[in-house]
């Protein structure tokens, strides 16, 4: 009996991928598997993971001739699986050795959803940003009290990694209407009704390659449109939970695209595809005005204020690996031992 499927849905990341699934190979036993949707790759995917030539029972690999989109593959992923539990797992992360015995563990309760905390390094996993993606030191089981999973977590669970859902509880819940959101996971786990139990494992067992993600490229309107309106959606939710996940809001909205600009990802061109006409006149001014701030000036400035905060490596890191990477924010980096170029937002 396979009791967890560990579901990766993939497109076009074939050296991350194989490193990842050579990870989780360490630790697998008898009772769990790997399932691969590859949603249409164009690079060597497909024969580099059938060049590993591992049994069926443990690595199932689908390619597809179309490409579903993220949502769409992870829930193939999903459907294709044998086990009473899966894993929504990254195609690029890693996890620490015991994971998946701890794993089993903790779905020895039977939650519908089980969520893992994570630890971020950078992308090439040189170094340690932050030992805790999600700063809770205790496990916590939230037994017909989703609101507050949802207050506690909800921001986490941006990151599609950290979720362990039973098989027959996602297969139960509306799907398609999410499809393409970027957090179809989101809209399974916190629809109406809400699930029964859901329980946090506290100790970091992923290891996140941070700056990576597949929609990086994507990642303003993702963050700014997508993420805002898929948490507004669940309305059975407590307004002010829905917009603290959310980050919703006028000032809200400002905070975004001031760090944006100092990211170099905000400009007029991206005003005008995204921000004009979404807002107040006031709000809209404001905003347009931000595209005039001098790009590295401000990523100076966001450099210093994130040298304050407990997850002052993951900010750092961010600012002096992005394309307004100033000479401050960059010599910050050195001194800290955090600098990669190749990293994208």
């Amino acid at each position: 009996m396979i009791r967890l499927s560990i579901c990766i849905a993939t497109r076009n990341r074939a050296k991350y991928l194989v490193e990842t699934i050579k990870c989780l190979l360490d630790q697998l036993d008898d009772g769990i598997e790997i399932v691969v949707v590859d949603g249409a790759s164009t690079d060597d995917s497909k024969s580099l993971v059938e060049s590993l030539d591992i049994p069926k029972v443990r690595l199932r690999y689908f390619f597809e001739e179309e490409n579903s989109g993220v949502d769409g593959d992870f829930d193939k992923t999903v459907q294709y699986a044998f086990g009473q539990y899966c894993w929504l797992f990254s195609d690029d992360d890693l996890i620490v050795p015991g994971a998946l015995e701890t794993i089993k563990q903790a779905l020895n309760s039977e939650p519908d959803v089980l969520i893992v905390n994570s630890s971020i390094h950078s992308k090439n996993f040189s170094c340690l940003l932050s030992d805790r993606a999600l700063n809770i030191t205790d496990d916590k089981v939230y037994e017909n009290d989703s609101e507050n999973a949802f207050l506690d977590l909800g921001s986490y669970l941006s990151f599609i990694g950290a979720v362990v859902v039973r098989r027959d509880f996602w297969l139960s819940r509306e799907r398609v209407a999410y499809h393409g959101s970027a957090f179809a996971h989101l809209g399974v786990i916190f629809q109406s009704p809400l699930p029964s139990k859901i329980k946090l494992l506290s100790e970091p067992l992923i290891k996140i390659r941070y700056g990576n993600s597949e929609w990086a490229p994507r990642g303003f309107d993702i963050w700014s449109k997508q993420w805002p309106k898929i948490v507004e959606s669940f309305v059975h939710l407590p307004v002010v939970y829905r917009q603290q996940v959310a980050g919703s809001g006028t000032k809200a909205i400002v905070k975004f695209c001031l760090l944006y600009r100092a990211l170099g990802l905000y400009d007029l061109n991206r005003y005008n595809m995204s921000i004009k006409g979404s807002y107040s006149l006031f709000v809209t001014l404001l905003l347009w005005a931000i595209t005039l701030i001098p790009e590295k000036a401000i990523n100076s400035v966001y450099t210093l204020w994130a040298l304050g905060k407990r997850t002052r490596l993951v900010n750092v890191y961010r600012l002096a690996n992005s394309p307004a990477v100033s000479l401050f924010s960059g010599w910050v980096a050195r001194r800290l031992k955090i600098s990669d170029h190749s990293f994208e937002t």
